[in-house]
């Protein structure tokens, strides 16, 4: 009988769906064949992570601003977030150092959010994985004067504030690399997770210029699973729409109000997930064709709707894609934007410029009638389930840990 060594994983993730999510199901599985998984995170995680058999612990943040900058509207600029995610890995090391010393993991994982994750594991002097919510960033996607174009397009963020955030993430970038010997020297360096390998929660196909990537980075498609049941969709009599702006950025009543006037109808089903920032009582009167909800299994709902309205987070759009359901992106972010672009590009959905009555009405209904994008999204989740998923990530994780490379 063949006797497999147990591992002892670490895991480091932010507490959103959208970056939490992906990794669940690994840790699932790697629990069930007999590893030890250690999961850090903030309390908002602790369920989730206990839910998929992970034992939680409380990340030691002393300085808590990465918790609250996920949780705030507008969002950080793109350097002031790097001086957080800098911030809090000083806040967190010495601590982590301390708890991991005396009984040494086999390999740490941890989200491109994390970048204590890596940082740590090269100064035990053992293995790291880098797990990418969304798409692998390579030095050569870096526009010249990018900072400066920064400065001019950040909707959110004064200039000046923003080479402030520049000029104070120089000053803790110093004392990171004096402390662990890490070479960051630029706002940009943080997005290029400097790992031993990379987990790409996306197909090679959907990653945008795949090719620049060498052989440490996995494009393991989604690791979701499919509720299966998209293959009857095209016999609804009455279609099914699903509206949802997410879980962080989806204080938007205007709307959601204009989703209700646009489809009012008994020609259409809706389900609509609001969030928690507004209040259902907010939107009455509630026509009789809408179910409005702070929340609800989207999984379950994708495997049934006709047509997806979303933000465009990857997390979203990828289980758009499992489950085949045509989209009509709205999103909120420069990042949403980006994966909205590449679900364009794919003929996998639309992009919604104005949340207008009209304009929605006119997507939704090419959504529902042009036969090309339902063969897209055929095409896209073929790409996906050929990339491996979870079990492949599985694999992978336990072929490259500290033991098995000693």
């Amino acid at each position: 009988m063949l006797l497999i060594k147990m591992k002892k994983i670490v895991f480091f993730n932010i507490p959103t769906y959208g970056h939490l999510n992906p990794s669940l199901p690994i840790v699932r599985d790697l629990v069930q064949a007999g590893h030890k998984v250690d999961y850090y995170s903030y309390p908002a995680a602790l369920e989730s992570i206990e839910l998929y058999e992970g034992n939680f612990k409380a990340l030691p943040d002393r300085c808590n601003k990465l918790e609250t900058a996920l949780k705030s509207t507008p969002p950080p600029s793109f350097p002031e977030m790097n001086c957080i995610l800098l911030e809090t890995t000083i806040s967190v090391m010495q601590t982590l150092i301390k708890d991991l010393t005396s009984n040494l993991p086999d390999v740490i994982i941890s989200d491109t959010f994390c970048p204590w994750g890596y940082i740590l594991a090269k100064h035990l002097g053992i293995r790291s994985v880098v797990l990418h919510a969304t798409f692998a960033f390579h030095p050569s996607f870096i526009p010249p004067f990018a900072t400066i174009l920064l400065a001019i397009f950040d909707k959110n963020s004064k200039a000046i504030n923003i080479f402030r955030s520049v000029r104070h993430f120089k000053k803790l970038s110093n004392q990171v690399n004096s402390i662990y010997g890490t070479k960051i020297q630029s706002i940009w360096d943080l997005t290029f997770a400097k790992g031993n390998l990379h987990l790409i929660f996306i197909s090679k196909q959907f990653q945008y210029r795949a090719e620049r990537f060498d052989s440490d980075h996995y494009f393991i498609g989604s690791t979701l699973p499919s509720l299966e049941s998209h293959s009857d969709k095209a016999d609804v009599k009455i279609p099914v729409i699903y509206i949802s702006l997410g879980t962080v950025f989806n204080n938007q009543i205007d709307f959601f109000k204009n989703c209700i006037l646009a489809f009012n109808s008994k020609h259409y089903k809706v389900i609509m997930s609001i969030g928690r920032h507004i209040k259902v009582a907010e939107l009455e009167p509630i026509p009789d064709n809408f179910i409005v909800k702070t929340s609800v299994n989207q999984l379950a709902v994708l495997s049934q709707a006709s047509v997806f309205i979303t933000h465009g987070g990857m997390n979203s759009v990828s289980e758009a894609i499992i489950n085949q359901v045509p989209m009509l992106l709205f999103p909120q972010t420069p990042e949403q934007s980006l994966i909205s672009s590449r679900v364009k590009h794919f003929n996998g959905g639309l992009i919604l410029k104005r949340a207008s009555v009209v304009e929605m009405l006119f997507a939704v209904d090419r959504l529902l009638k042009d036969k090309s994008i339902k063969q897209s999204l055929k095409n896209l989740a073929m790409y996906n389930s050929q990339s491996g998923g979870l079990k492949f990530a599985t694999q992978v994780i336990l072929a490259n840990s500290s033991s098995s490379n000693n």
